[in-house]
């Protein structure tokens, strides 16, 4: 991971949860200058996303071997979407850490295609076991999609006393296609089902693109127009870092 924000100035900062402890753990690049330990420095990006998506009951967890290759240990991580399935906390920390007192911050959030979510329940059937709760699977789903709501209020509540300008926006995207649900299931793994999201994908991108056209008048299309407007030539990768727009994350 070192690599890839020495090369190219990425920071990175990615969810996961080690079993030994049961505790969150984030992979980072080392963009944090004064806090960094470079304790992720070697982890392949491979390894990390296998960590980080290791979704239960849907895919095994992921053993990842340390990567300090005198030692022959190893971690346990499952996907860190059980605690950060909305990373917006996340990058808003380390936007804080990364700038000074009083510089600006955007976070920009793009999300994945989630979903619907909700049911409607009677009185009468009020009584859930194991089998209802499809053995846990729908409880974590339940708790997913809970924080994915609750961490964006969160984090728009926060950026309010951080004094300075702390602005959080959400990649416009459109209504999931009843045509979509049936490929959204996380053990979907069908060609069609690929490129029916890659087709939602262009989509939203569509979206935001149109977006962009009412930058005069609509101050979110303004800041995504800024983001995309600011991003360095692939041939300059390292210029973000002395670029005013240093203090953006994304989420």
């Amino acid at each position: 991971m070192g690599d890839i924000y020495s090369a190219r100035g990425i920071g990175l900062a990615i969810p996961a949860i080690e079993m030994s402890q049961h505790r969150a753990w984030v992979f980072k690049t080392p963009h944090l200058k004064d806090t960094t330990n470079h304790r992720d420095d070697n982890y392949p990006l491979v390894d990390v996303c296998l960590a980080t998506t290791a979704a239960p009951i849907y895919r095994s967890m992921a053993a990842i071997n340390h990567p300090d290759t005198s030692s022959s240990g190893f971690n346990v991580f499952v996907d860190g979407g059980l605690w950060a399935n909305n990373p917006v906390l996340t990058g808003l920390i380390d936007a804080l850490d990364m700038t000074v007192p009083g510089q600006e911050i955007q976070v920009f959030c793009l999300g994945t295609c989630p979903m619907p979510a909700g049911e409607q329940i009677t009185k009468t059937a009020l009584d859930r076991g194991l089998a209802e709760w499809k053995f846990g699977g729908e409880a974590a789903s339940l708790a997913v999609d809970a924080q994915q709501f609750a961490y964006d209020h969160m984090a728009k509540k926060l950026a309010r006393h951080v004094n300075r300008i702390c602005t959080i926006i959400r990649f416009p995207s459109e209504k999931v296609p009843a045509a979509l649900i049936p490929y959204l299931d996380l053990d979907e793994t069908r060609a069609e089902a690929m490129e029916a999201l890659i087709n939602q994908a262009r989509t939203d991108a569509d979206m935001t693109n149109s977006k962009c056209a009412y930058a005069e008048t609509d101050v979110e299309a303004a800041l995504i127009c800024g983001l995309f407007n600011t991003v360095p030539p692939r041939t300059d990768p390292l210029a973000f870092r002395t670029s005013s727009a240093a203090g953006a994350a994304v989420a």
